[in-house]
């Protein structure tokens, strides 16, 4: 009981004019408009070695990523290299199995904060607002010896972060769909 109370309390500390902006949407009278992301632009191919894989060449995997997030690795981390991805192989097939999705980092690096608050389409308020970039980037196990997800995460999360201290990464476990 104590939660909906501080909610209540909380709420009752906004303008009138906030509230009603909420009550409109929530009713269906007031519609916000989002932003549109901008197009990834071109696909690279790239290989990489699947976890749920023994990391020989047979198993060798084409996979794809945006051609930008690619451009931006050397930003990201000092070595690309923590991400265990080729850009040329012996695999024995150059194309990404549709059956597969690799492993993924979700990079994000936070700017600065924008000359101006922008105001919430909801309610009308002001927040603060950051230019933050992300990039998402698949990784896959070392090809020289067996790697286990999770300390391959724990090697790109370092990385990352030792960049810079603006920079956060989370991420996605590879997939593999049954047809």
């Amino acid at each position: 009981m104590a939660k909906k109370f501080k909610i209540l309390q909380a709420a009752s500390k906004l303008p009138q004019s906030a509230i009603d902006n909420y009550k409109d949407f929530r009713a269906g009278n007031r519609s916000i408009t989002r932003s549109v992301n901008p197009e990834l632009g071109p696909k690279k191919l790239i290989y990489l070695y699947p976890f749920g894989l023994p990391n020989d060449l047979d198993n060798h995997t084409a996979s794809q990523m945006s051609e930008r997030a690619f451009l931006e690795l050397s930003n990201l981390v000092n070595s690309i290299a923590v991400f265990n991805i080729d850009e040329t192989t012996t695999a024995p097939s150059a194309s990404p199995n549709p059956a597969y999705t690799p492993a993924k980092a979700v990079v994000s690096i936070r700017g600065t904060k924008k000359a101006t608050d922008p105001k919430s389409g909801i309610t009308g308020l002001p927040y603060s607002a950051y230019n933050t970039e992300s990039f998402v980037i698949p990784f896959g196990q070392k090809s020289s010896a067996v790697g286990y997800y999770q300390e391959i995460a724990k090697e790109i999360r370092s990385a990352v972060e030792s960049k810079s201290n603006k920079n956060s990464v989370s991420f996605k476990p590879e997939k593999w769909s049954v047809y």
